[in-house]
C-alpha cells in the first residue's frame, strides 16, 4: 500500500539503471581510487613546489649577501651606528683609493 520512493526509483544498480548491475560498485571503487590518488599527487606536487620556491629564495638571499660590495657593508655599519663618522670617512676613502 505505502509506496516507498527509494524502492521505486533506485533499485537495480547504478541510479536506477538495472543494466548496470554490479558494475556500479566497480565504477564507484575506480572513481574513489582515482580521486584519492589525484588528491595525493596534487598535495605532493604543491609541497615540492613550495619547498623549491622557499629554497630558491634562501639561495638568492645568500648570493646577494656574497655580492655586497665593501662600500655597501660600510654604509650599513655606519647606519647601524657600529662605527663613528670619522671611521666611516677614513674607511670609505681607503676603499675608494
Amino acid at each position: 500500500m505505502g509506496h516507498n520512493f527509494w524502492n521505486g526509483c533506485c533499485q537495480g544498480g547504478f541510479w536506477g539503471m538495472p543494466w548496470m548491475g554490479s558494475w556500479s560498485a566497480v565504477l564507484g571503487l575506480i572513481f574513489s581510487v582515482i580521486l584519492i590518488v589525484g588528491a595525493a599527487w596534487l598535495l605532493i606536487w604543491l609541497i615540492r613546489r613550495t619547498a623549491e620556491t622557499s629554497s630558491q629564495g634562501r639561495a638568492d638571499s645568500g648570493r646577494h649577501s656574497d655580492q655586497q660590495t665593501a662600500l655597501e657593508i660600510l654604509k650599513v655599519r655606519y647606519a647601524r651606528g657600529e662605527i663613528s663618522r670619522e671611521e666611516y670617512r677614513d674607511m670609505k676613502q681607503d676603499l675608494e683609493d
